[in-house]
């Protein structure tokens, strides 16, 4: 149920951490190259939109190639020798594939918290770069992080890029040198390894560029334009006993030559290949977060709600100038339980305060959660002897609690009143806060007492709004084993 166990700790106070072998991406902040999330919200805003961000333009751009590529390489998958070997037609083929790009016309990227989430890749390891900043290495970095530091732009991306690693010289403290490994920014390289290892021909390098042409789908005018300009530059050296030719240039070639992946080369009497096509990257660990930092029915919740309250237009900031409410309704329902038509009507009235004796009302900021009981189709009240049914809670004990306002959430048939003015994401370092409690197994428990303990209450609706399929027999005894732990 989460990234990292903390055992016996109770002092921790986050579950989301940049921890080894698991997956990070990039903060929104890293986008923003130094500017304050919330500066750069207000910029947006005032420009027409966060595509419209000078910072932005280049991280849109690059997912946009990808998520095209996806779109492309996907559809050619869906050919008909695809569907003769899987026992389709070629028309049932035809009809997946055009509901199919009909569909990924729909793929959006709504948020600068949706960019930075494009861009990920395993944590394998920690460094500090050339000016002693402590960087993560990640490895299968996503194509849309690779491509946004191939393609760094007019301002650059501080802080991120390709990893390298050099030997230099340090001093000792007590005289002498001494060399040492370090981890540094690499320029978007490709290298091939040629053999025999005697000289290369005089118009290698013309060769390499129309070999490059063909397997990579770029013009040879235009790599030998790039190359001519020094865009591209080749250069070959001795490595040991091997003969390599390295390839440097502007990303986006770097990039279509490393996908293509040529396996073999000849350039007169020289066979050559693509040495590793695999790259790290190098990231300042304070402009990553963690990808993935809870699962379950928890890190899905808090998704959820990352997704809403970062997107515009679902959960306003409660600042000057931002036109969409602060505040927002979260109905919670599990799969085997189904509202009736007339629940949003018995709950909706719970949020709200009348303001006079008329017929003003007003949200209710204490309110922060409103449940209904549980109640299920095909039970027999004298046959529930495990009480199922959860008689002496919902008949009893919510109704005693409702006098206080202290019921706390039992999971579904719950709504919560998030305000994003109080839970707000504006700040850079409250980017990974989560509003529903990770680290337990019963968060609807726990973040009812989170809110419990900033001065909110709840309400209960005493009434039948809702039926659910109940779980019997063993299936209820693994359900309170869970409970319980």
């Amino acid at each position: 149920a989460r990234a990292k166990p903390e055992g016996d700790n109770r002092l921790v106070d986050k579950t989301r951490c940049l921890d080894n072998l698991l997956y990070a991406c990039l903060t929104p902040q890293a986008l923003y190259r130094g500017e304050s999330r919330k500066t750069a919200k207000l910029k947006a805003r005032n420009v027409g939109g966060m595509h419209n961000h000078p910072a932005l333009k280049e991280i849109y751009k690059s997912v946009d190639s990808v998520l095209e590529r996806q779109k492309e390489r996907h559809l050619a998958s869906l050919n008909d020798q695809d569907a003769a070997s899987q026992g389709h037609t070629s028309n049932t083929r035809a009809l997946q594939r055009e509901y199919t790009a009909e569909y990924m016309k729909h793929r959006k990227v709504g948020s600068d918290w949706e960019l930075g989430r494009f861009c990920y890749g395993e944590i394998v390891g920690a460094d500090r770069d050339p000016n002693g900043d402590e960087v993560l290495i990640l490895d299968n970095p996503s194509p849309a992080l690779v491509e946004l530091v191939s393609n760094p732009g007019k301002t650059g991306n501080p802080g991120m890029g390709f990893a390298s690693r050099e030997w230099v010289e340090e001093k000792q403290c007590f005289g002498g040198n001494k060399k040492v490994s370090r981890v540094t920014y690499a320029k978007p390289t490709v290298e091939f390894n040629f053999l025999p290892n005697v000289p290369l021909p005089k118009d290698y390098k013309q060769q390499l560029l129309k070999k490059l042409s063909q397997v990579s789908g770029i013009s040879n005018h235009e790599l030998t334009t790039a190359h001519s300009t020094n865009g591209i530059q080749i250069n070959d050296r001795q490595r040991d006993d091997d003969l390599i030719v390295e390839v440097q240039g502007p990303g986006n070639i770097i990039e279509a030559i490393r996908e293509s992946n040529p396996s073999s080369i000849q350039i007169g009497n020289h066979q050559g290949r693509m040495m590793d096509s695999h790259v790290t990257v190098m990231v300042k660990k304070d402009l990553l977060m963690p990808y993935c930092g809870v699962r379950g029915k928890s890190g899905g919740l808090n998704f959820a709600v990352d997704l809403l309250q970062f997107r515009d237009g679902y959960i306003g900031t409660g600042e000057d100038g931002d036109p969409v409410p602060e505040h927002m309704l979260y109905g919670i329902f599990d799969a085997r339980h189904m509202p009736h038509p007339d629940f949003w009507r018995k709950c909706l009235p719970k949020f709200m305060n009348n303001k006079d004796l008329g017929y003003t009302y007003e949200v209710n900021d204490q309110v922060c959660m409103v449940q209904a009981p549980q109640s299920f189709a095909s039970v027999k009240l004298d046959d529930d002897i495990l009480d199922v049914t959860n008689g002496m809670c919902f008949n009893v004990m919510n109704v005693i609690r409702n006098r206080c306002g202290g019921v706390t959430s039992c999971g579904t048939n719950a709504i919560w009143h998030i305000n994003g003015k109080d839970f707000s994401r504006l700040d850079d370092a409250s980017v990974t806060s989560e509003y529903f409690d990770s680290r337990t197994k019963i968060e609807d428990t726990a973040s009812t007492h989170i809110n419990f303990c900033k001065g909110l209450r709840s309400v209960y609706v005493q009434e039948k709004i809702s039926t659910g399929i109940a779980k019997l027999n063993a299936d209820y005894l693994c359900a309170m084993q869970r409970w319980a732990e």
